[in-house]
């Protein structure tokens, strides 16, 4: 990827190219003068949805962050001792339901529902190493 001391279209235009990026909707702020936007390139397009140019209303699909987000609030349980083995039972930490750590009803009433006896039937059993390899 070229180096790029300073932020304008045409150097934003060669690293979408050499990153072979088709289009973007972007805000920057050159060193010297206002906050500029631009769009610049087409839609990816798929077999559905054919190539367009980027407008400054156009919709891109957004990358699924949850699991690192969530694996990394697991290493930090594990860094802070809230999530850690048991040394009765030989247990994986990562096997130890969530439910130990977190309060179903708290985190259910902070989002205003109410939990099913279903539901919290369900969610007591689910652990750390089932959400990290998405099998909950």
């Amino acid at each position: 990827m070229p180096e790029v001391s300073v932020i304008n279209k045409e150097n934003i235009e060669s690293v979408m190219h050499e990153t072979n990026i088709q289009g973007v909707s972007i805000a920057y702020q050159p060193p010297e003068g206002p906050l500029e936007e631009t769009t610049i390139g087409k839609t990816d397009g798929s077999h559905t949805t054919p190539k367009e140019n980027v407008e400054k209303d156009t919709m891109f699909g957004a990358a699924s962050l949850s699991k690192p987000i969530f694996a990394y609030l697991v290493l930090k349980l594990i860094e802070k001792g809230l999530l850690r083995e048991n040394s009765e039972s030989c247990e994986s930490a990562l096997d130890r339901p969530l439910s130990e750590i977190i309060s179903l009803e708290a985190f259910a009433n902070t989002h205003g529902k109410t939990l099913n006896t279903e539901d919290i039937e369900r969610s007591l059993k689910i652990t750390p190493r089932m959400l990290l390899s998405h099998s909950s």
